[in-house]
């Protein structure tokens, strides 16, 4: 599977789940801000990218909803990055998704299909679910889950 390929279907998944407008740079952006804010800068030198790289990626996450910028208590000069509740679920949900789609791609080859975990409907948007309840998201709502595309071939 190509990376495009994978990520079209992180971003399938995720706008299915709520949360439109999912970026290639998501994942290590909110994966960095679900630990704690971060100044611009900080987020920056994290990512191996300029302040005003990390600006941008900022403000995308803040025009989606996903984020706020506030002051630093200790510094005044030093914007923070902040997830709201929705960039926290957001954040999490992305991390269920690619797990949920690196156990299928991971999944043996040479599974007997009758056992495969696809053939019996808890493919990769099943894990997905799991994956959102058992970090305390109430997943998708029933009936709802994320069509994704075959992975083979």
């Amino acid at each position: 599977m190509s990376t495009r390929s994978w990520i079209e279907q992180v971003r399938e998944c995720m706008q299915e789940a709520g949360f439109p407008g999912y970026r290639r740079t998501d994942a290590g952006v909110l994966g960095l801000l679900l630990q704690r804010p971060l100044a611009i800068g900080q987020l920056g030198e994290a990512l191996g990218i300029s302040r005003q790289a990390a600006r941008q990626l900022a403000d995308g996450l803040v025009e989606r909803g996903y984020a706020t910028l506030g002051t630093d208590d200790a510094d005044a000069r030093r914007t923070l990055v902040v997830l709201t509740p929705m960039g926290q679920s957001y954040g999490r949900a992305i991390w269920a998704a690619q797990d949920a789609l690196n156990n299928t791609v991971a999944a043996p080859a040479n599974a007997k299909t009758s056992s495969s975990p696809r053939s019996r409907g808890d493919g990769w948007g099943r894990r997905f679910q799991v994956g959102m309840q058992s970090r305390g998201e109430p997943g998708l709502p029933q009936g709802r889950m994320p069509s994704v595309k075959t992975l083979a071939g």
